[in-house]
Formats: C-alpha cells, structure tokens, sequence
C-alpha cells in the first residue's frame, strides 16, 4: 500500500448501536425471561411490559404496524406534502417557462397562480415538502441555465438527452430500466390531473435533466416500495 493512503476513518470499526426499537424488543426479552426464572413475579413482569407497550406474559404479541418507526417508508419526513408546503426559490423562472414570458415582472396573483400549479404537481406525485422543494429549486436553476431550450437544434437536443442518459445509467446502474420505468409512470400520473406538465417538461428540457429524473425516480421507487408493487 502506498504511503500516500488515506488512513481509515478512526471510527470506522466502531460497532453499530442498535436502533431504539431493538434495544426495546431487547428489554422485553429480559423482562420475559426473568419471568420464567421466577426472578419476578408475572405481575411485575406485566407491568414492565406494559410500560413498554408490549402484550402481557401469555398473550402474543401484535403484528407489527406499518407505521413502524423502523419502516422507512412510514418516516414523516416522507409525508406528503400539500399544495401549499413547497417552496419555489425560482419562481420567475418556472412561471416563464410555464406562461412563455420571458423576463417578466410577476404580479403577487401571478406568484399565486405558480405557486398553486407547481404545487398541485407536487401534490400529486406525494412529494414530501422538503423533497418537492427541492426539485422545484432544481427545475429553476436549470430553465436559468438553459433558457432557450425549445429554441435548440434537433441535433444539439439529442447530444444533450444522451449526455444526460449516459449520467443517469452511471448514477443508477443495473437499477436503471427500473427506476427509469417507475419515474416514467409517476410522470404519467401528474400528467393525467395536470395535463400542462409534460408540455412544460418537453417545453424546457427539463424531462431530459438527469438529476430531475433521478430524484423522480428515487421518490417514485419509495412509493412502490410503500404501495408493494415495487418490480
């Protein structure tokens, strides 16, 4: 090895510790086991178990909710967001994008309007908030960046598109048709409630932007993954 090599991370060989769920179940073991030593009484035992929201000595235990904090799926950091929850830090760009105004100055019903179509967009894919905003910053930057997408060459779009492909097959790997396939549908179900959305997608490019497609795709994944439905 070099004497150039980065050294491990010093904590890198540290042992995981358990998530709060397992050290529960854990405790619920031991509390079970003295039980059947004799070492408490079972009604202790019940009262501990109580306290610890399982089932008395003698009574199976519930099947796990799908709420379970160890489902990631269930997280409330994934919970959907409404309408209103996203933040659009470009907002001028989406609303030229959107409305074919460049440069324009936006009136606050204006602001409203963009707010409630990106919004409803959002809505519809189950995006949570945090993530919704995100992309949206994410299709701002990139109508910012290429403002004259629809004016491009037929030949400087395709170079662009397998430019952009050629990311997302490296960023995805072999999960790249599925995920590909997942975003593709979740396009398709925005586009049904809000018809303008794939004319905007087509309109600024932003369909062929490998990191708007891989966060689509990823969010779309999770939801098969929640829905069971997941290839």
């Amino acid at each position: 090895m070099s004497d150039n090599a980065a050294a491990p991370s010093p904590v890198s060989n540290l042992p995981r510790l358990p998530t709060e769920s397992a050290m529960t179940e854990a405790t619920k073991n031991d509390v079970r086991q003295a039980a059947e030593k004799g070492w408490i009484t079972s009604e202790k035992a019940n009262e501990h178990l109580k306290r610890l929201g399982a089932s008395p000595i003698g009574q199976p235990e519930p099947a796990a909710s799908a709420s379970s904090p160890e489902d990631p799926t269930s997280d409330p950091a994934f919970a959907p967001g409404k309408i209103g929850d996203f933040g659009l830090p470009n907002v001028e760009q989406i609303h030229q994008a959107i409305e074919n105004d460049a440069g324009a100055t936006l009136t606050p019903q204006q602001t409203l309007k963009i707010n409630e179509t990106v919004g409803g967009w959002m809505q519809t894919a189950q995006l949570p908030k945090e993530i919704g905003s995100g992309i949206a910053k994410l299709a701002g930057d990139h109508i910012r960046d290429m403002p004259r997408y629809d004016q491009m060459t037929e030949s400087a779009r395709q170079s662009h598109q397998l430019i952009e492909g050629a990311r997302l097959q490296k960023l995805w790997g072999e999960n790249h048709d599925t995920n590909l396939a997942l975003a593709k549908q979740l396009v398709q179900k925005i586009n049904e409630k809000h018809p303008d959305f794939i004319p905007f997608l087509e309109r600024t490019g932003l369909g062929n932007n490998f990191r708007f497609i891989a966060q689509l795709g990823t969010h779309a994944r999770r939801l098969a993954a929640r829905n069971g439905s997941l290839p």
